[in-house]
């Protein structure tokens, strides 16, 4: 798999030029190759958060990865949350596809609805 996407990578900055002369240039093809390279290789994650105030978790998934997804829950973005500022990562778990990573989250919810 690794060896995979080493050769999307190469194949990807060979085509952008990132290689040229000019660094306005090749910092403009290198951002338009990273954007291109998400949506080649997504991951998506599953995380626990701790709420101290509320002393309560939350699980979720995302695709945008859970340091950003906690600071975004920490800056009021999600109202679900909102009332549990601040919020503490415990947990994170990465996937391949989107579908394994719900299957996860559901797991994780189920367990915590038993108990």
């Amino acid at each position: 798999m690794n060896a995979r996407i080493a050769q999307l990578v190469e194949h990807n900055l060979a085509k952008v030029g990132v290689a040229s002369s000019s660094l306005v240039s090749r910092s403009q093809k290198a951002v338009k190759f990273y954007l291109a390279a998400f949506f080649i290789y997504t991951m998506y994650q599953v995380y626990i958060l701790y709420s101290p105030v509320k002393d309560k978790y939350y699980t979720g998934s995302t695709s945008i990865g859970a340091k950003l997804r906690l600071k975004r829950n920490n800056d009021g973005w999600t109202q679900s949350t909102k009332s549990g500022i601040p919020w503490a990562l415990k947990y994170v778990r990465s996937f391949e596809s989107k579908t394994e990573a719900l299957k996860w989250e559901r797991f994780i919810k189920r367990q915590k609805a038993k108990y």
